[in-house]
């Protein structure tokens, strides 16, 4: 069998979700993301998802963003 071309789309210009897709779609299978649940206070979740619209982010690339800040900080 071939392999299949690889198929490169640019992600400039697409909402963020749509580019994190997108992204997810050409990993393999054992670089997939896991999920995660935390429970927040529903003031909080509304908090978070109104700054992460603002950043032009999602929800998870805020938090891996103040994950990876936070690591950063506290070596």
């Amino acid at each position: 069998m071939s392999k299949a071309k690889e198929l490169k789309i640019p992600l400039e210009g697409l909402s963020s979700s749509t580019a994190s897709t997108l992204r997810n779609l050409e990993r393999s299978p054992s670089t997939m993301p896991k999920p995660i649940q935390i429970r927040v206070p529903v003031e909080k979740h509304r908090e978070i998802k109104a700054y992460a619209a603002e950043q032009d982010l999602s929800i998870t690339e805020l938090l891996m963003e103040a994950y990876e800040e936070y690591r950063s900080r506290h070596k």
